[in-house]
């Protein structure tokens, strides 16, 4: 469950495609994503935490093979609507209640996460609309406030800034620890 909360945050993807996503699309220094809102293909960029916590995760998993999906269902098939609105009503609200996160309780919210996080690296318009997968246009429409505080903010490596907020909250490792979940 904290892997594919990593997944949304950390590399922005929709959830159908978290969800679909296999062991083989997760290589090396990228995640290959084919998006089905777009009928397009891109590939993401996968940041160091994120790489740790998909190694750690696919341990905790028992180590699958390459092909199987990286957030199986039972018999390793593919969520569906049904799974993906049980994941978020049983899983995730309430350890985001638990966690004091208050306002929108939809996992989808992650999906800005990373965006923001590239922004605030200092990455380019065309650079951040590639990786999250949505037009320039699009992405400075929703970011402007984003863009705004940029202007004279220094910038932050997005996997020191990762690191910080987890070290500040109590991280996401000691989470997995703690209850034994991937």
């Amino acid at each position: 469950d904290a892997t594919l909360v990593s997944v949304l945050a950390y590399a922005g993807l929709r959830p159908g495609e978290a969800t679909s996503a296999r062991w083989t699309d997760a290589s090396g220094a990228t995640l290959y994503v084919h998006a089905s809102k777009t009928e397009t293909a891109r590939s993401i960029r996968i940041l160091d935490p994120l790489r740790e916590d998909l190694a750690e995760g696919r341990i905790a998993c028992g180590s699958p093979p390459p092909g199987t999906p990286i957030f199986p269902q039972r018999g390793a098939r593919t969520w569906t609507k049904i799974d993906w609105a049980n994941w978020r009503k049983r899983v995730y609200q309430p350890a985001a209640r638990a966690a004091g996160v208050t306002g929108d309780l939809t996992p989808y919210r992650f999906r800005g996460s990373f965006d923001s996080l590239l922004l605030w690296e200092g990455r380019s318009l065309p650079y951040v609309a590639e990786q999250g997968g949505h037009s320039i246009a699009t992405l400075a429409r929703h970011y402007a406030g984003v863009l705004q505080e940029l202007e004279h903010a220094p910038r932050v490596p997005a996997a020191e800034a990762i690191r910080a907020a987890r070290a500040a909250l109590g991280s996401a490792q000691s989470v997995r620890k703690t209850k034994g979940r991937s």
